[in-house]
């Protein structure tokens, strides 16, 4: 499940107007507190839908949710230039190889 950076900024915001007690409460409690605060909050950008998700992977980490590393974009650029050299037409591999390095 992908949180925003949005997402992540109205989350810390809800979290805010928590009670200080929430890191002890149960996971029922700190659901049923998140929910009161978010209520609390006013309007959010983020749908509510959304920010409940959020929380919910803010808080189970490790759990029911793991961390996905983050993308090696040098990586991912050999891995297009690998596929270019798989293109049979040497047209494309052109127009393949100027988008991915932009026109020069």
């Amino acid at each position: 499940m992908y949180v925003s950076d949005e997402a992540r900024r109205e989350l810390e915001a809800v979290y805010e107007t928590m009670p200080d007690d929430a890191g002890q409460m149960s996971d029922e409690e700190q659901q049923t507190a998140f929910k009161a605060a978010l209520e609390e909050y006013g309007p959010i950008n983020v749908e509510e839908e959304g920010l409940i998700d959020a929380d919910a992977v803010d808080r189970g980490p490790g759990t029911r949710f793991i961390a996905l590393p983050e993308a090696d974009t040098r990586e991912s650029y050999r891995d297009m230039e690998a596929f270019i050299e798989t293109v049979t037409s040497t047209q494309l591999q052109r127009r393949l190889d100027r988008a991915i390095r932009g026109r020069l």
